[in-house]
Parts: C-alpha cells; structure tokens; sequence
C-alpha cells in the first residue's frame, strides 16, 4: 500500500494538537457533528488537513465585529 495517500491525513492526537484541543473534545464535536469532517479508516478516525484548514476558516471571526456587538 502507497503510504503517500495519507500523507494529508492526521490522526486524532495529531489533529487535537493541531486544534489545540483534547482528543475528547474531538470525539464530543464528532459526536455532535460539529468541528473539521472526518473519516474513519477502519475503526480509526482520520481528519484531512485541509478539513482542518476549511473548518478554522468557515469560524473565523473579525474582533472589530464583535468589539461592535458587545456596544450596540
């Protein structure tokens, strides 16, 4: 098997400190279908990078907005 295929490929504990997050935190936002799309290798879950990336970017936020919000 071509080891290059998963190369865009993180585990749960490579992802959770990528995030910054527990693994348990991974597994809660899985759970309620929240947090970066996975997939399951088996009985392993595996998340893309670029999932990661595409999820960090869709919560992103401007501080001006909230500094805006919080004295309306």
């Amino acid at each position: 098997m071509n080891c290059s295929v998963l190369d865009d490929y993180l585990t749960e504990d490579q992802a959770a400190a990528r995030l910054g997050v527990t693994v348990t935190t991974l597994r809660c936002w899985a759970a309620r279908r929240k947090g970066p799309a996975r997939i399951k290798a088996g009985r392993k879950p595996l998340y893309r990078v670029s999932a990661i990336v595409e999820w960090l970017n869709r919560h992103e936020t401007d501080p001006e907005d909230a500094r805006r919000a919080a004295t309306a």
